[in-house]
């Protein structure tokens, strides 16, 4: 995603500094974030519930870092709600699977 990203920066003559690696790197981050929430959401739901929360965030910030739009106050409020959610969910489906709201993280 991130050589992705540089190929297309280099064919609309975009310049490639620091500020745009970064810029360009933490969605792909973000990306593992979110599917790595997936991957482990029935071994740990909790721990699951904040790689999701976190992707979503840093995915939707970074996503409107990278093409110049500008981020609203509305617009952080609604992906933390989401967030939010998905991690209170976490927190209900674990409860659900354990009965204490905790389980180990396992492989």
């Amino acid at each position: 995603m991130t050589l992705g990203n540089i190929a297309e920066a280099k064919q609309v003559g975009t310049k490639i500094n620091a500020k745009f690696f970064a810029i360009v790197t933490c969605p792909s981050l973000a990306t593992g974030l979110l599917s790595g929430g997936v991957q482990h959401y029935l071994d740990n739901p909790i721990y699951a519930g904040y790689l999701l929360a976190t992707g979503a965030i840093v995915t939707y910030v970074f996503f409107f870092l990278k093409d110049a739009i500008t981020l609203r106050p509305r617009d952080i409020v609604v992906v933390g709600a989401v967030a939010a959610g998905l991690l209170l969910a976490s927190y209900g489906v674990s409860s659900e699977i354990s009965g204490d709201g905790h389980t180990d993280h396992t492989h």
